[in-house]
């Protein structure tokens, strides 16, 4: 009766073993059989005993092996049912063919609830195409694979989930093996983080707003003072010689400066609209070095390096100068009273040397086309590295309070221009500001040309001034009659279509207010262009006129006055105006 799972080295040793047992055993004689010699009596008996006794060992091994075997499924229990993560194997339709205790628990569910179901079963609407996808490229890539999702629990609820899925062949059948992280914990904190940096924000934002307003209402009181003291004076002393005449004037520097601001206010949010045309920076900065170069003090080297080669962009050249300008400007101030120099360079670059590092707006991406780079570099105090990114918030300055428009008009024209600014610093070593702006396609004309100015034909009429506020429709209308014209004036759209058609053959241009109550700007040019689609109408805000004429309109304005204006931009505006309608 021989095991025929036991191995025969076994048997032997077994065989021996209880040879070795019995002969330390006495038994009992037995009555003889007749057929039998006492000899091979006792041989049977011995065989026999020896085959009781090697059961009896192969027992106790069986009993052993099986203990063991206990022991190994406790074992791999500890290790597959109850470990940390879940565990899943599911064919390539997507079958769970198994699944540990963990990955049920995960889902509230039993072993038995999730096995021979499909895995789509337990996600979220929401997310089934993120899981098709990891899926598919499981299958035909077969490679490891990873995506998070949501899956729903028993009760409902959602539970966020990571799959870390393996491609694997068994007996000729693809199947998925997955392991899943519950990673609810690290989702929540990720919010608590983003939720934190949005609060930052928020006050970062509040705190740049206070700071611009406060920046604001301090040059505007200074000039205020200049203009309300000044007016009291002319209003005073209104027969002293020329006092009244030096005091308007100043009063009215005053003003120009305060319309400077709210100028260089709009620059700095890239709302300025201007002509752009090819130019060369070589040309275009030539007389601006000098001007400044001329104007350096005496502790301040300037070097200066223009291209050998043509540099074009497509840009406006006031804006460019003022670039080119302010960024001197900040650079003589970061030298004050010290020896030092400022350098100026002049390069084109590909998109890829464009360093992201301390770059200008935040959300600049280089275009595929080389930049022109105009460096500005001092041996100046530096900037921290804590000033830097708010070196170009409206009104900031590390030097002193009132001071701070120049570098944030600098990021204003950079941005208008689709280019961007970057800057290196270091505390003692001075900075390196590099503005990049992106090529022309076209070339820059050989010299400029100045346009012929456009003069006004003579055509006598009226103008029709339409605008909400008395003070600004009747400062308006003086400043018109001073020119030699005469003027009607309406408060709002609808009374401007009454008296445009009440005066038709009189009326040679209207002046109109963009915001206004009963009917805007719009609703009125949009009327005036059915009854007389040839009158020139001139739209007036105090929004810039890259706002105005952003968005689609069914009818557009000759021209575009944007407030406050002088007295010289009016005439020149509606001269303009006037002439290209007669041209027509």
């Amino acid at each position: 009766m021989t095991n025929n799972k036991t191995p025969p080295d076994n048997l032997t040793r077994i065989r021996a073993a209880a040879e070795q047992k019995l002969g330390k055993k006495s038994f009992k004689s037995r009555e003889s059989d007749p057929d039998l010699s006492p000899e091979e009596i006792y041989k049977k008996l011995h065989e026999l005993e020896v085959h009781q006794i090697e059961l009896e060992m192969q027992n106790e091994e069986l009993c052993a092996t099986q203990l063991k075997l206990e022991a190994s499924r406790a074992q791999y229990f500890n290790f597959y049912d109850l470990a940390p993560v879940g565990y899943l194997t599911l064919n390539e339709e997507g079958i769970i063919l198994e699944a540990n205790l963990t990955a049920a628990s995960m889902l509230n569910l039993t072993k038995s609830e999730v096995v021979r179901q499909p895995l789509t079963r337990f996600i979220m609407s929401d997310d089934q195409d993120i899981y098709y996808l990891h899926r598919k490229a499981l299958f035909t890539t077969k490679a490891h694979q990873e995506c998070d999702l949501r899956m729903v629990k028993a009760d409902g609820q959602p539970i966020w989930i990571q799959l870390r899925a393996t491609f694997v062949q068994k007996n000729d059948t693809p199947t998925c093996c997955i392991i899943m992280n519950d990673i609810g914990e690290r989702v929540r904190a990720e919010k608590v983080r983003l939720d934190l940096e949005c609060q930052l924000h928020q006050a970062q934002k509040v705190e740049s707003l206070g700071q611009m307003a406060a920046g604001i209402a301090h040059h505007y009181n200074n000039l205020l003072t200049i203009i309300i003291g000044n007016l009291e004076q002319a209003m005073e002393f209104p027969s002293i010689g020329s006092l009244p005449a030096m005091k308007l004037s100043l009063a009215m520097s005053a003003a120009n400066r305060a319309a400077e601001v709210g100028a260089l206010m709009l620059a700095y949010l890239g709302q300025t609209s201007t002509r752009r045309s090819p130019l060369d920076l070589s040309e275009a900065f030539s007389q601006c070095l000098a001007d400044i170069c001329a104007d350096m003090p005496p502790n301040i080297n300037v070097e200066q390096a223009l291209p050998a080669f043509a540099l074009a962009v497509s840009a406006n050249s006031g804006q460019l100068k003022q670039i080119l300008s302010n960024l001197i400007t900040n650079a003589r101030e970061a030298i004050a009273e010290q020896q030092g120099t400022i350098s100026i360079f002049f390069k084109s670059v590909s998109p890829q040397k464009i360093s992201d590092v301390n770059r200008f707006p935040g959300n600049f991406q280089p275009e595929a086309r080389d930049y022109a780079c105009v460096e500005v570099k001092d041996t100046g105090c530096g900037i921290a590295k804590a000033d830097i990114a708010k070196l170009f918030d409206p009104f900031y300055s590390t030097r002193f309070t009132g001071r701070g428009l120049g570098l944030a008009v600098v990021l204003g024209h950079v941005k208008s221009h689709n280019g961007c600014i970057t800057l290196e610093s270091k505390p003692g070593h001075g900075s390196i500001f590099r503005v990049y702006l992106p090529l022309s396609d076209k070339p820059a004309p050989l010299k400029d040309i100045q346009s012929q100015k456009l003069k006004a034909k003579a055509k006598v009429g009226k103008i029709l001034v339409v605008d909400d506020e008395p003070m600004i429709r009747e400062m308006t209308a003086a400043s018109i009659k001073s020119i030699g014209l005469e003027v009607i004036e309406a408060s709002d759209g609808v009374e401007a279509i009454e008296l445009f058609q009440r005066h038709r053959d009189k009326i040679i241009c209207v002046l109109c207010d963009l915001t206004m109550p009963r009917m805007d700007g719009w609703g009125t040019l949009k009327i005036l262009r059915e009854i007389a689609p040839e009158i020139p109408v001139i739209l007036a805000s105090g929004y810039n006129e890259a706002m105005v004429m952003g968005d689609r309109h069914s009818a557009l304005p000759r021209a575009f006055l944007q407030k406050p204006y002088s007295l010289r931009d009016l005439r020149n505006t509606i001269q303009q105006a006037i002439a290209a309608a007669s041209e027509e």
